[in-house]
């Protein structure tokens, strides 16, 4: 059987996991990754988080975990979350509801598995295990370039209505059931909006306010 291959993206050089990739029996590759860290064939790509970065990310405007999330699942078929460490709450100045909302979105919403690990040494494992049964026997070859088959429409308005900030994918199909196109989700009044399940106030106003703001070039962001 020949060694599984990994691409790894050239930030994660230094984390155990790298270490213990290269002293085990999988070829190694460096790259710098636009999207996520190790990617396993030309359909599974992982983003790995520490249990610290994973809570930072979900209160990061400039790199959210949900945006990273968003363009793994938009560029392959199978995107994996990988949480490292000790339980992602655990001395943290955040309230175990909002972790527990995030994980659950992530999965349910996002549709993004997540896998657990204990430490880097796990971590590696998981990694070369995914690859090897990625590619054994098959012509699944690690592809930092993969994008998934071409969308259907209904996938596209799916995600265009899913790319507004504080719309997740399930409030973007609610969203589309409930107007019939994307064009009437963006036309409709702050009023229409929030009589759609799960869109409150301050997400009909965000919607309202993207629509209507006049465009500038100047960096400003966006409350959440």
């Amino acid at each position: 059987m020949s060694m599984p291959k990994v691409i790894v993206d050239f930030r994660e050089r230094r984390c155990g996991v790298f270490k213990a990739l290269t002293d085990s029996d999988v070829e190694v590759e460096v790259e710098s990754l636009d999207v996520g860290d190790y990617v396993l064939s030309d359909r599974a790509c992982i983003e790995r988080k520490s249990t610290n970065d994973f809570v930072s990310s979900m209160v990061d405007r400039d790199r959210n975990i949900f945006e990273q999330l968003t363009e793994l699942r938009d560029n392959y078929e199978c995107p994996i979350l990988l949480l490292e460490g000790e339980d992602p709450q655990a001395g943290r100045d955040i309230h175990i509801n909002s972790v527990r909302g995030a994980i659950s979105s992530i999965t349910i919403d996002y549709r993004v598995p997540i896998i657990r690990t204990r430490d880097s040494i796990e971590t590696a494992e998981y990694i070369k295990t995914i690859a090897r049964r990625e590619q054994d026997g098959t012509t699944r070859t690690p592809n930092p370039h993969s994008k998934k088959p071409r969308k259907s429409l209904s996938e596209i308005q799916r995600y265009v209505a899913s790319s507004i900030p504080m719309v997740g994918p399930k409030t973007a199909e609610t969203l589309l059931n409930e107007f019939g196109s994307v064009r009437k989700i963006f036309t409709a009044d702050k009023d229409e909006l929030m009589e759609v399940d799960g869109v409150g106030q301050k997400t009909a106003e965000k919607i309202i306010k993207i629509l209507n703001e006049e465009y500038t070039d100047k960096q400003n962001k966006i409350d959440r």
